[in-house]
């Protein structure tokens, strides 16, 4: 189990969808034609996509905005600058804010053709989305 899974497990009031099968999980990375990082390759299979602390996380197994896929190729489509080697973890909603994950791994916020790194783990990214559960 990757620190990632096990940190999402202990959320109080987690919604979570199904979990991937391992097949979707390689479909989904094919159609991307990027490699997923091991952790969010856990994390799907686990979980498929969760709302985790008010965070809309992308996943599988779920129709719409929160389909990683569906997420990743409307950037590349809305926006010629979106980084190929990127898919989107997560959709603010306002400004064109996204949180982006590379194949390495390392998470960015995208915003206005720009990248800018905030975290070096999806599991780092997730300690900030908890952030005010542990606040309150």
């Amino acid at each position: 189990m990757t620190d990632v899974v096990r940190k999402i497990m202990n959320v109080p009031g987690l919604w979570r969808g199904n979990g991937a099968q391992v097949k979707q999980i390689a479909a989904a990375e094919k159609t991307l034609g990027i490699k997923f990082p091991e952790e969010y390759r856990k994390y799907v299979e686990e979980f498929g996509c969760v709302l985790v602390a008010g965070h809309e996380w992308t996943g599988l197994n779920v129709n719409g905005s929160d389909n990683v896929i569906t997420a990743t190729l409307s950037e590349r489509s809305n926006d010629t600058r979106f980084p190929m080697n990127v898919f989107v973890l997560e959709s603010w909603g306002t400004d064109g804010i996204r949180t982006v994950v590379d194949e390495a791994g390392k998470v960015y916020t995208w915003q206005g053709g720009k990248l800018v790194p905030d975290c070096n783990s999806i599991s780092e990214y997730l300690d900030y989305c908890l952030k005010d559960l542990k606040d309150a």
